[in-house]
C-alpha cells in the first residue's frame, strides 16, 4: 500500500485493490485452525466446511449459513452434499499443503 516490496518469507494476498473495488475478491475461501481439537476450517460464501485431523479422521462438519446460522445441523454426510464435500475436502488438501512450506514450518525443522 506505501510502495514497499514485500518480503519473500511474509504470508499473505494484497488486498489493496479492495479499496478501489470492494467486490474485488482476494481468496474464495477464509481459513481458520483450531490448534487444539485439530480442526481446520473453510468458510466460503453460505458455507462452513470443518475438518478433524489431517485428512478428516476425526470427523468432518458443512454447515449452510445462511439457512444455518447457528451451525446446528451437520451436512457432512448428507448424500444430497456429497459434491460440496468432496470440492472443500480437495481445496482443504491444497490449502494445508501450501502452509506446510511457510516461514514458521521451515523455523521448525
Amino acid at each position: 500500500m506505501c510502495g514497499l516490496p514485500a518480503q519473500a518469507r511474509l504470508q499473505g494476498k494484497d488486498i489493496s485493490p479492495m479499496l478501489q473495488d470492494p467486490t474485488h475478491t482476494v481468496r474464495s475461501a477464509a481459513f481458520s485452525v483450531a490448534p487444539m481439537r485439530k480442526g481446520f476450517l473453510l468458510r466460503e460464501d453460505n458455507w462452513a466446511f470443518i475438518q478433524y485431523g489431517e485428512q478428516g479422521q476425526n470427523g468432518t462438519e458443512l454447515y449452510h449459513i445462511k439457512t444455518d446460522p447457528g451451525q446446528y445441523t451437520n451436512l457432512a454426510t448428507n448424500p444430497a452434499h456429497a459434491k460440496t464435500v468432496a470440492r472443500f475436502r480437495k481445496q482443504m488438501a491444497a490449502k494445508l499443503a501450501a502452509i506446510r512450506d511457510n516461514d514458521l514450518q521451515r523455523r521448525k525443522r
